[in-house]
């Protein structure tokens, strides 16, 4: 019967598995051979032996908890602010992006490899949306033109995926396919 557990353990079990539960069998060994070792705490008292005092330096200072607290979270703020600009790139490079992720959609809808098109249109809402926040965190404000223009090549977009989802007729596809070119020709004109 143990056999039979132990060929299911090592059937079940994946490689980082195995190694983590050697890592916490080895750390467990070793706490025992240390309490067996060491009855009398010679060993932590070693650990914990006062430091010896030495002489004053000038960049020896105490800095106190709170501070330490406020550096930390301004450096959190900072990091994610540099984050966001990172992440959102600035307009003219989320619109390659998104021309290449588009052209990718809208060929895969053509040619008919719907799988294709499927996983490229949300890449290209994604796009959009990046687009977006990377035009109002550079400029401070986002037109309401160029809002609607997204929400229009996103609206297609989103159309196009049910009629491929559906398995549309493909001249059907074919015009919605265009239209979706053209709303992403007046997407770009008002982020540029």
């Amino acid at each position: 019967y143990s056999a039979e557990i132990w060929r299911r353990v090592q059937l079940d079990t994946q490689f980082h598995e195995k190694v983590g539960a050697a890592l916490w069998a080895g750390l467990v060994l070793l706490g025992l051979g240390l309490k067996l070792l060491d009855r009398r705490w010679v060993i932590e008292d070693w650990l914990n032996r006062p430091i010896a005092e030495t002489p004053g330096r000038v960049w020896d200072v105490v800095v106190p908890g709170p501070a330490l607290a406020a550096v930390g979270f301004l450096m959190i703020i900072a990091g994610s602010i540099v984050g966001c600009f990172a992440y959102y790139p600035p307009p003219a490079e989320a619109l390659e992006e998104l021309n290449l992720a588009k052209t990718e959609a809208l060929g895969g809808a053509l040619s008919g490899h719907h799988e294709h098109a499927l996983h490229w249109i949300p890449v290209c809402e994604g796009w959009t949306r990046r687009l977006q926040v990377g035009a109002y965190l550079r400029t401070g404000c986002l037109t309401d033109y160029a809002r609607m223009k997204a929400r229009v090549f996103r609206d297609k977009l989103e159309l196009l995926e049910h009629m491929v989802e559906d398995h549309d007729p493909p001249d059907e596809i074919r015009s919605h396919t265009v239209a979706c070119a053209r709303a992403y020709t007046r997407l770009s004109t008002a982020f540029r």
